[in-house]
């Protein structure tokens, strides 16, 4: 099986409405986990670009320090679960604001070959329904592959998020941290899994599938 990069995403939003109406989700962070295997037991890189406080400045570099991450990483397979329906859109939305002007994020996307590990695991297991990705992990668990973390995901309202991340930034826990990157893991273990099984379903980019080299 040949080398393969892939760069799984995972973005924290809360809702701003009250604060800035003309948009409701703002980024206060993103984690990823790099890897380039398709094996689920291989190393990874992780990265957590999170804000320092809740201004449309703070959530601005860390716009631009992502932007940057994902252009040291160009060629790579970009996945989340639900990439297509919230993470990408969310993105492009948050960059246009920030820069209404110029089309960072427009420019580097299309250097990715997208992959929604949703669409994926649906086509992978048969059941065209949603699957929280809760679910899907279970499932695979179920069935033998024991490659995902369970440790920080519980079930939190945002504002129960949002106080975890006030705690970390009061040095008093990292447990947002933990929380945040736990999704990013899960994500780059479930492509590892379906890229492996050769799941085609839920590729959704400009690049060519013939590029793909795995």
């Amino acid at each position: 099986m040949n080398e393969i990069k892939i760069v799984a995403v995972d973005i924290e939003s809360y809702s701003i409405t009250t604060k800035y109406p003309t948009h409701s989700d703002f980024i206060i962070g993103i984690s990823t986990h790099t890897t380039s295997s398709l094996n689920p037991s291989s190393k990874s890189h992780e990265r957590l670009f999170l804000v320092d406080e809740l201004t449309y400045e703070a959530e601005e570099e860390v716009i631009r320090q992502f932007l940057e991450f994902l252009n040291g990483n160009q060629g790579a397979i970009l996945t989340a679960y639900n990439l297509v329906g919230f993470d990408q859109p969310l993105l492009l939305a948050r960059s246009k604001e920030h820069y209404p002007l110029s089309f960072q994020f427009l420019d580097i996307i299309p250097e990715f070959s997208l992959y929604d590990t949703m669409i994926a695991y649906k086509a992978y297991s048969g059941n065209m329904k949603s699957c929280k990705l809760s679910d899907a992990i279970t499932q695979l668990t179920d069935a033998g592959h024991d490659y995902f973390s369970l440790k920080n995901k519980l079930a939190l309202t945002g504002k129960e998020v949002m106080c975890l991340w006030a705690k970390e930034k009061a040095g008093i826990s990292k447990q947002f941290s933990a929380y945040a990157t736990e999704d990013s893991y899960n994500h780059m273990r479930l492509a590892q899994i379906l890229l492996a099984s050769n799941v085609k379903q839920g590729f959704w980019s400009a690049k060519k599938e013939g590029d793909l080299t795995f």
